[in-house]
């Protein structure tokens, strides 16, 4: 079976600086499972930031940043580095 990603996030503001909350979950595969995952941020400003996250097991929480200005968007696995279908929506 293949890897299925299903994940979600959220943006926060913190003393001044902006946060990604999100979770990821994985589908058929290991409860030792883990694989890093690519995401690109892109900022207020247009400009993308990259982020290395280990993705593991049913379920992992992690935050991004901190950002100077609001995200604007999120892209999981930005090079298909990993074989998987991936869902990805907005909290």
């Amino acid at each position: 079976m293949a890897n299925r990603w299903t994940g979600s996030s959220s943006s926060g503001f913190t003393d001044g600086e902006y946060f990604i909350n999100a979770q990821a979950e994985t589908k058929g595969v290991d409860a030792n499972f883990t694989m890093p995952v690519v995401m690109r941020v892109v900022g207020g400003d247009g400009e993308s930031t990259y982020f290395r996250q280990a993705i593991g097991g049913s379920k992992t929480e992690f935050e991004l940043g901190p950002f100077a200005s609001q995200p604007q968007k999120l892209v999981f696995n930005e090079f298909f580095s990993v074989l998987s279908k991936d869902k990805v929506k907005k909290r």
